[in-house]
């Protein structure tokens, strides 16, 4: 669902990081992700790289909502499905993503999206990570609507 006053798409959807042959800097190993997000509340920061073998690669770190952080997240859930189904499209993913993350928006931060000054996105399974790790969560966050902006605190009922 779009904003009226935002020409660009209002949900980025981000899917996990596939798996490769672990990267190295100076020799020592680079992690994928940090620290997983666990709670509505965590606030968080990713990072994405070339390696030296040129795959894409992504770090998240939590940070204290207190200070500059790219992202928070809202809501998380699970995608319904059993533990022996097959991964759905990214397509049947992204629209679930986006329902459900539209729906809690405004009991988080306060305040209807098409009026608000955040956008959302959501984190979403992989191929990789659903059939490997049995992954069906699903993670909404919250950005700013201004690139290079960053929260400076914590949206949750701000309002924004």
């Amino acid at each position: 669902m779009a904003k009226p006053s935002h020409p660009r798409s209002s949900l980025k959807l981000n899917q996990h990081p596939t798996p490769s042959t672990p990267a190295t800097r100076n020799n020592f190993p680079v992690c994928r992700q940090t620290h997983r997000i666990s709670q509505a509340g965590d606030c968080f920061n990713e990072y994405v790289y070339q390696d030296r073998a040129d795959f894409l690669q992504q770090i998240t770190t939590l940070v204290g909502c207190d200070g500059p952080h790219d992202r928070e997240a809202y809501f998380l859930t699970e995608y319904p499905a059993d533990d022996d189904d097959p991964a759905p499209a990214e397509e049947t993913l992204r629209r679930w993503a986006e329902r459900a993350c539209l729906d809690e928006f405004e009991s988080f931060v306060g305040l209807e999206y098409v009026l608000s000054k955040l956008e959302i996105g959501a984190i979403v399974p992989s191929f990789e990570t659903w059939t490997d790790e049995g992954d069906r969560n699903v993670i909404c966050f919250v950005f700013p609507d201004e690139d290079g902006r960053r929260l400076r605190t914590s949206v949750a009922d701000s309002g924004l």
